[in-house]
């Protein structure tokens, strides 16, 4: 009778740390909708993998992600030039070696978010300030 207390008690311990890991997906119509036009404001892209995307428009500008979220969402190397991801909610994005230079990140919520390597040569940072030529990983301001 003990083991199955044991057995019980330790299945109810390991579900409160393994269920809630990954609760949230992306919706699958919002990553579709970005890839084809590059406008997605306030879409779900949360744990989308973006890999090596190329979210920029041939000399026009970036993508549109106002207020999109992009929590856990995967951007190494994507190239978001130019990209409006003002109000975007990034907390534990993936963006190392990602592009954004000149991308607008005003209000953007980066906490946790890995950014190694990532171009940041003139992104508006999240108050507001311009960041320098050369900023790789930080804003240099």
């Amino acid at each position: 009778m003990k083991s199955i207390i044991y057995i019980v008690c330790a299945g109810m311990v390991l579900g409160m740390f393994v269920i809630p890991c990954n609760t949230t997906a992306y919706d699958p119509d919002d990553l579709q909708r970005l890839l084809a036009t590059k406008n997605c404001p306030a879409c779900d892209l949360s744990n989308a993998d973006l890999s090596g995307a190329n979210l920029t428009y041939a000399y026009v500008g970036g993508a549109i992600l106002i207020g999109a979220n992009l929590t856990r969402a995967y951007l190494y190397w994507a190239n978001l030039s130019n990209a409006d991801l003002s109000g975007a909610n990034l907390t534990v994005a993936f963006l190392a070696n990602a592009n954004l230079t000149r991308a607008n990140l005003t209000g953007a919520d980066l906490t946790r978010a890995n950014l190694a390597g990532a171009n940041l040569s003139g992104a508006v940072w999240v108050d507001g300030s311009m960041c320098q030529e050369g900023s790789i990983g930080e804003c240099l301001r």
